[in-house]
């Protein structure tokens, strides 16, 4: 006993071979899944002699397969999947600590940009430089936030934080005191033990160089 049945329909006006199989209906607009170079809307009632013959000899339509699009990962669900591979990696508190703020900092500043839901397909150096650029923070705390968001989107974009290029921060230099004899007074004052330490290692290093 047969379990398919073999049909000519119609589709936007043109003949189409309907086929069911397992109460499944399947649809041909040419013989391409059964090796035949004929389309339909050409001689229907020679394609449905073929798909019957193909049929016969224990061909069957196959059951199409629904593609699940997958939606795109945003930069928060990145940064989340970062610091939970580092909470598994072991890594200290304080680190862990520092990369869940960076996903706060990063949430709020995808609201501020107005950048909702930014996907790591469109996430450019510009969005990270800034992210990293702010008026309220010194170079040194830039390359520090840089630190902590570099690992937890390396999976994902392993240069792209490290393309960023951040200011060095700048070394302060200290004047030469010219008032010694009142610091070393205030110092008195404060702690006569410690003047007298000091005095003695003066003397000490005196003597020895002599």
């Amino acid at each position: 006993m047969k379990s398919y049945r073999i049909s000519i329909g119609t589709s936007k006006s043109k003949p189409i071979i309907i086929i069911y199989f397992n109460n499944l209906r399947h649809r041909y607009w040419n013989g391409k899944v059964i090796g035949v170079d004929l389309k339909s809307e050409d001689n229907p009632t020679l394609l449905k002699a073929a798909f019957e013959l193909r049929l016969r000899d224990g061909w069957r339509p196959q059951k199409k397969k629904t593609k699940i699009k997958q939606a795109p990962i945003t930069v928060i669900e990145a940064l989340q999947k970062g610091v939970e591979v580092k909470i598994k990696q072991g890594c200290s508190e304080r680190f862990i600590k520092d990369a869940k703020r960076i996903v706060t900092l990063w949430r709020r500043y995808e609201s501020e940009q107005q950048v909702k839901n930014l996907t790591l397909k469109d996430l450019q150096s510009s969005h990270i430089r800034n992210f990293l650029v702010r008026p309220n923070w010194s170079a040194k705390t830039q390359r520090t936030v840089k630190s902590t968001l570099s690992p937890l989107l390396n999976e994902f974009k392993p240069h792209l934080v490290q393309s960023v290029k951040l200011k060095k921060p700048t070394s302060t230099l200290h004047k030469p005191f010219d008032n010694i004899n009142e610091i070393l007074e205030a110092i008195k004052v404060y702690n006569k033990q410690l003047i007298s330490m000091l005095f003695n290692d003066l003397w000490l290093s005196f003597k020895t160089s002599s």
